[in-house]
């Protein structure tokens, strides 16, 4: 996990960790916990720190380390 690229959404959003963790309903220290990789980033919270940060919540997968899907990736073009 990139740590230091989730910090940096935030603050390049110019939101506070109080700030943050007061929108996302959690305590100041959980949201810490997910910067530091201390705690796993729960699913529902990718949507909500996507759209806090101004960002796509692909961009929050990428750095969490889960590229986002793509149906391309699994397509398998071999014939029979």
């Amino acid at each position: 996990m990139t740590l230091t690229a989730l910090v940096g959404m935030r603050k390049a959003a110019k939101v506070t960790q109080e700030e943050a963790a007061e929108i996302l309903g959690c305590s100041r220290d959980t949201l810490r916990r997910w910067e530091k990789g201390r705690v796993d980033l729960p699913a529902r919270a990718i949507p909500q720190l996507a759209s806090l940060y101004n960002r796509k919540p692909e961009d929050i997968l990428e750095v969490l380390g889960n590229p986002p899907f793509s149906p391309e990736a699994t397509t398998d073009n071999t014939s029979s």
